[in-house]
């Protein structure tokens, strides 16, 4: 049997979810625990009493990262599962390199999200994408006949200016202060011979 210990700020409606996607006595998998913060979390969860964190990517309380980065700490030997609305794919690799052994957006149907349960409980990582090195996925871009590869951030940063997110945003997500994400961007133009963001990404989606 796993034993899952939800965390989410919507927290009757989630848990309600998944207390009807699964039923212990056909999948071994039953909803024990739920809080809506990191926070009450670490008040109230008794390690012996859950095998695995299902944690919303965003909280009302504090950033995706610091959420992680507390349950780690207090919980070592728990595996932790993301279930979220966000499909940005900086936010699977940032997941993956803090230690989150799968990511699952919450219109996974039913299989794949039992299948990540499942491999979460074994410490096994499961991930839509293939995020083991991150570095798993570079685009080809052809400019003036020459081939320029990018980084999946570099073109995760581009999609995100593509729809609207603001510099700050970005650099949350990516993990990178906002000086360093400016830094990124200004070699980005200058590859591109692009005079601003805006021509920088339209650009890129022209090439791509």
């Amino acid at each position: 049997m796993i034993h899952l210990y939800v965390i989410e700020d919507h927290e009757s409606i989630i848990v309600s979810g998944l207390k009807r996607m699964f039923y212990s006595s056909r999948d071994g998998i039953e909803v024990v625990g739920s809080s809506k913060s990191v926070e009450d979390t670490i008040k109230y969860a008794r390690p012996e009493n859950f095998d695995i964190f299902i944690l919303d990517l965003w909280l009302e309380t504090r950033t995706p990262l610091q959420d992680l980065r507390s349950l780690k700490q207090v919980f070592p030997n728990k595996h932790v599962m993301i279930y979220t609305s966000e499909t940005a794919v900086a936010w699977k690799i940032r997941m993956f390199e803090e230690g989150a052994l799968a990511f699952i957006t919450k219109t996974a149907d039913r299989a794949e999200i039992k299948t990540a349960i499942q491999y979460v409980a074994e410490g096994r990582a499961f991930y839509p994408i293939n995020v083991e090195d991150s570095n798993y996925r570079k685009a080809l871009i052809t400019i003036d006949s020459q081939e320029q590869i990018l980084s999946p951030i570099q073109m995760e940063i581009i999609n995100m200016l593509a729809n609207g997110y603001s510099h700050q945003e970005i650099a949350d997500i990516i993990g990178k202060s906002r000086s360093g994400l400016e830094n990124i961007l200004k070699d980005l133009r200058k590859k591109f011979n692009a005079k601003n963001n805006t021509e920088l990404v339209a650009k890129v989606n022209k090439l791509s």
